[in-house]
């Protein structure tokens, strides 16, 4: 419904597209365009409920219609818990770079990109006291055995399960003071001769205690792992058990290739090339030749895009509004694509200055029939 205190309604209009800035592709949430007047400060959609609001369709597009002849501050806003106020967290928000007056036919197509801002770190509470773990206390564990577990697949050595990507993770119990590589041993089976693998070692204390494991690995091959006793040492001066490993890795041809071709206006530092699964980054580096050559995909469902790194610090970068700072541009793939083990994928990734055309043609050839 429309109604009107006066002798005539407001009819002047604008209309736009929504995106998510994070895929480059609209956004089907249910958003909502809301409007301040131009005085108001950017605060103001943060504190105060708009003049004007209107829903967007589920393809990202909107018409904004009945709005008078008065210049407008304009934001995009996800408004999860529906308040009509920008909240921070998880709501997404999306700013213009001026001021929007309405007019009387649809003749412009104002670009929206949502984002999410980072949250700020929070300060610590110095008024808890610090708990001090029993087990860890002046340098002993007390009734804590220090324990651990490997990510190799022993129950079959014919069975191929070791990735080819992946490193040897060697997950520990809790707190370690010192590790020994001398007391780490790696090697494969070469017709009954066991051959020593040199490895990288590095401890990753991000979440947990872990030692990271990583070889050059060969295909097929048939490996042993020995932990001898002191490869580790916990705070209280206990070793872990010794155990040995036997697993076999996997095939290259139980993997698949990707050939990402890219126009020469995307070469460069500044661009760079994200290839992903459902639960992991496989390839994110900038794109400097016009072929992109992927190996040792595993068969299952990819998503491609490119992003505009402006500031080259080799990552996206979003938004803040209060900076009145932009999310970086990313330009997204038509369609997830599906590898198959065996198999040659070629990409001709072709994107185009606007924010949804990415397109391209995608061939697949054999592995062991490319030469046909």
């Amino acid at each position: 419904y429309i109604f009107s205190t006066g002798a005539y309604f407001d009819s002047l209009q604008f209309n736009g597209r929504v995106y998510n800035a994070a895929s480059g592709l609209p956004d089907t949430g249910k958003i909502i365009i809301v409007l301040y007047p131009a005085t108001k400060s950017d605060s103001a959609v943060i504190r105060e409920r708009p003049k004007y609001f209107t829903t967007v369709n589920a393809d990202g597009t909107f018409v904004f219609k009945g709005l008078p002849a008065k210049p407008f501050k304009v934001y995009a806003l996800k408004d999860l818990n529906q308040n009509l106020i920008y909240d921070g967290g998880d709501e997404l928000i999306a700013f213009i770079n001026q001021i929007i007056t309405p007019g009387d036919s649809l003749n412009n197509d104002f670009v929206f990109r949502l984002f999410k801002e980072i949250a700020p770190p929070k300060a610590p509470d110095t008024s808890i006291t610090p708990k001090i773990s029993k087990g860890f206390n002046k340098g002993k564990t007390e009734n804590v055995l220090l324990s651990y577990s490997v990510n190799v697949d022993t129950s079959d050595n014919q069975k191929r399960t070791q990735e080819l990507t992946k490193p040897i993770i060697v997950a520990l119990s809790h707190t370690i003071l010192s590790y020994n590589k001398e007391r780490i041993l790696l090697y494969k089976d070469s017709n009954g001769t066991a051959i020593n693998i040199p490895f990288a070692l590095r401890l990753d204390t991000t979440k947990g205690y872990k030692l990271i494991i990583n070889p050059t690995w060969q295909d097929n091959t048939l490996y042993t792992l020995k932990l001898l006793k002191g490869f580790v040492k916990d705070t209280g001066g206990a070793d872990a058990l010794p155990s040995k490993f036997i697993f076999r890795s996997k095939r290259e041809e139980d993997y698949s290739k990707l050939q990402v071709h890219v126009s020469g206006n995307y070469r460069g530092n500044k661009y760079l090339l994200l290839v992903f699964n459902p639960t992991d980054t496989v390839y994110y580096k900038p794109i400097l030749d016009t072929i992109v050559n992927i190996v040792l995909l595993k068969p299952e469902l990819y998503t491609l895009r490119i992003v505009i790194d402006e500031n080259e610090n080799g990552k996206w970068d979003t938004g803040d509004l209060m900076a009145k700072k932009q999310p970086e541009f990313i330009l997204p793939y038509d369609n997830p694509i599906t590898l198959k083990a065996g198999w040659d994928n070629i990409i001709d990734f072709i994107p185009t200055n606007k924010q949804n055309t990415a397109s391209g043609k995608e061939k697949k050839v054999p592995s062991s029939d490319k030469n046909k």
